[in-house]
């Protein structure tokens, strides 16, 4: 495994404004569609952005379907370490947005935070949503946890970054990133890539993780909840009950945090296309 899961990305990743990260310019509409299948929508998570999705999305348009790989608002530029001071509920209004505007079922991936944001989408879900995919995301309960877990591993970087608003310093080193988002066995050219491209994440997008708890029980369609067995965030644990809360299974998979770059990522993937395909197909 090396430094092929964070090259160059194929589909259009969609940004807050409609543009796409390299020179083409985004509509929010995927490319290469599927004539009658469902459209993967991938939600990054914090301090991420399309470019995570990379492999998994070129993978699953030569499996047939459409993919969109959207850009939450202030995620436009990797390895940007400024602060950035998006809020929430401009995650939540965007994906929706988008997802409205793709013709034929959606079937929303969304990664960590991008989790919590697809959770909070499918409380009013537009009527195109045929179903989600929760890949290693924020629980049920929100962030407390994740704090707790690490202000026990990296508190001297964990309390720096809550008490100066700069959440960049939680991730601000190759070791810091090993730590959070991937496994013993991950190749070190896979964390040396990724942490080149991640960026600051939004001090005010956080609050609503700790004190608005979604609300599994206004979902209307089918959910998957993946789960990472050396997952440094959330625990296998909090990722069951998860499942449980959106009546159904976690399905766990060896490797970290960042399931779609780690070590077991195609067979996670296959995991997912799988689902979608018994689920929606």
């Amino acid at each position: 495994m090396g430094t092929q899961r964070v090259a160059a990305c194929q589909d259009r990743p969609v940004s807050s404004t409609g543009t796409a990260l390299g020179t083409r310019t985004g509509s929010g509409q995927p490319t290469e569609p599927d004539d009658d299948g469902a459209t993967l929508v991938f939600v990054h998570g914090a301090w991420h952005g399309p470019w995570c999705w990379e492999s998994w999305s070129a993978t699953a348009r030569r499996a047939g379907f459409s993919t969109a790989s959207l850009t939450l608002p202030a995620h436009d530029r990797p390895g940007n370490s400024k602060r950035i001071w998006a809020r929430m509920s401009s995650y939540v209004s965007h994906v929706r947005t988008v997802v409205e505007s793709i013709d034929g079922p959606v079937i929303i991936v969304g990664h960590s935070m991008g989790g919590y944001v697809t959770q909070r989408v499918l409380e009013e879900a537009p009527g195109n949503v045929a179903g989600a995919v929760l890949v290693a995301s924020v629980p049920r309960r929100g962030v407390a946890g994740a704090i707790t877990r690490l202000m026990r591993r990296s508190p001297g970087p964990a309390v720096r970054g809550l008490l100066t608003a700069d959440l960049y310093r939680l991730c601000a080193s190759e070791s810091l990133t090993r730590d959070a988002f991937f496994c013993r066995s991950t190749d070190d050219d896979v964390v040396r890539a990724c942490h080149a491209r991640l960026q600051n994440e939004s001090y005010v997008a956080f609050p609503p993780m700790l004190a608005r708890f979604t609300r599994p029980d206004r979902a209307r369609v089918p959910v998957m909840v993946l789960a990472a067995e050396e997952d440094g965030v959330f625990s296998v644990r909090s990722q069951r009950r998860l499942a449980k809360a959106y009546g159904t299974t976690a399905q766990v998979v060896p490797g970290g945090h960042d399931v779609m770059l780690d070590v077991t990522a195609d067979g996670a993937l296959h995991l997912v296309l799988d689902w979608v395909r018994r689920t929606v197909r």
